[in-house]
């Protein structure tokens, strides 16, 4: 009779990738030395299971290169790169990021070669496809969450092509991705990111409240959906679809919070049916900081499933938190549906109807131990399922499937697959050299 134990996964030397998608801004569009704010999380949950990252970031502030040990297994880059970022003033962006991978090189002479590259956005998968270019080594790629434009659009075809394992956040996206390009199909892995599980505090929410200048007695709810997204829904000219919703809310002992510009909300100031808007960097929290803390604060969260953004809000995160998710129906709601597991951690409303809603959360405040119950299994969910350790398992099983293939492909990536794209962000590129 067998007594071995089961073999543990061989540790593997991760590099990635982390250059954020410019915005509205162009070049300056976003804080290009900050990153994205699912990397940090991930490698540290990658290293506490005995692998070790490299994470590489654009530095355009100094011209020396630096690096930061996070923790142990968890190293940081900041790669120099004289010039603008991410385009020189002749918009070849291709050979800035270009400059950017052989700039990698030179800094990662003490780490380099790796097992698997892991290129976070389009820019960083156009880096990967440099530094993978002439070895054996697999790239794995997390497209960003909105959609590319331009330039960005000819890359991500490329990265569509030739990305070893293309790892998406939620099934929504993973769907968008293979719709629009069918070259993924066999090669997309739905891996969601984890939840910070250490902010349920319910003795605290007064405080927390107080805190992010939010009203501290009485029935708080978080609308899942973004301030800019409610009037987005049915058109700047057409009334949204939700604001009876929020018309009911606000007729209800209750208060009403969002996320978001109200700035941006393209009709009348939500204030006007009592929803309280709170930007990003609001009382200075930012992001996934910023979604925590509200989700901590609020006693229930309504997610509209019909215009559902995996990308905005996550269940995951209100769940984490230990508030519940109430569900306003809707064709297609499987996926939020299996989230939240119907009793256990949250409620499907049986018809999308502001009437049924303000019925559900007339009596919320009533029952404070079915509440409590509720919040427990929300909680009980978010740690069993959605934590950074269970992300880092599943990322760890897409880097090893990514490296089989790589392991027998015949032909390595050509270099002129990256040669050039001389094509600003705003233009549409002719075509890619496939």
């Amino acid at each position: 009779m067998s007594t071995s134990l089961p073999r543990k996964p061989a540790c593997r030397r991760v590099a990635m990738i982390d250059i954020p998608e410019p915005g509205e801004g162009g070049a300056h569009g976003f804080r290009h030395e900050e990153g994205h704010e699912a990397v940090l999380p991930l490698a540290a949950a990658l290293a506490r299971q005995g692998h070790a990252v490299d994470i590489y970031r654009v530095r355009t502030s100094a011209a020396q290169a630096s690096c930061e040990d996070v923790q142990a297994g968890v190293r940081i880059h900041r790669v120099a790169l004289l010039g603008p970022w991410p385009l020189d003033h002749h918009g070849r962006l291709s050979q800035t990021v270009m400059a950017f991978a052989d700039a990698i090189k030179r800094t990662a002479l003490q780490v380099w070669p790796c097992d698997v590259v892991h290129a976070w956005g389009a820019l960083a998968g156009l880096a990967g496809l440099r530094l993978t270019a002439g070895r054996v080594l697999p790239l794995v790629w997390s497209p960003g969450a909105g959609v590319c434009q331009g330039a960005l659009a000819g890359i991500a075809s490329v990265l569509a092509r030739r990305a070893d394992a293309v790892l998406c956040r939620s099934e929504a996206q993973r769907e968008r991705l293979v719709q629009r390009f069918g070259a993924l199909q066999g090669r997309t892995r739905v891996v969601s990111h984890g939840c910070d599980t250490t902010q349920f505090r319910p003795r605290a929410r007064g405080a927390l409240r107080l805190s992010l200048g939010l009203p501290p007695d009485g029935l708080l709810v978080l609308w899942g959906q973004g301030a800019s997204d409610v009037w987005a829904t049915s058109g700047r000219e057409a009334p949204p679809a939700y604001l009876p919703f929020l018309r009911a809310l606000h007729k209800l002992p209750a208060h009403t919070v969002t996320l978001g510009d109200p700035a941006r909300s393209h009709g009348a100031p939500l204030s006007a049916v009592g929803v309280h808007c709170l930007p990003e960097g609001w009382r200075g929290l930012r992001g996934a900081a910023l979604r925590s803390a509200v989700c901590a604060a609020a006693d229930v969260t309504v997610m509209p499933a019909a215009h559902w953004d995996p990308d905005h809000l996550c269940p995951r995160e209100s769940m984490a938190c230990g508030t519940p998710v109430l569900v306003l129906p809707a064709v297609g709601d499987e996926e939020l549906r299996s989230l939240v597991a119907d009793g256990a951690a949250g409620r499907m409303l049986r018809h999308a109807h502001p009437d049924a809603l303000r019925d559900a959360l007339r009596d919320w405040p009533q029952h404070p131990r079915a509440a409590a119950t509720l919040d427990m299994g929300c909680l009980l969910r978010a740690r069993t399922f959605f934590t950074w350790a269970k992300a880092a398992e599943h990322t760890f099983a897409a880097y090893e499937a990514a490296r089989r293939p790589a392991a027998t492909r015949d032909d390595c990536r050509p270099l002129t697959l990256v040669r050039c794209l001389p094509r600003p962000l705003g233009a549409q590129p002719a075509g890619v050299n496939a």
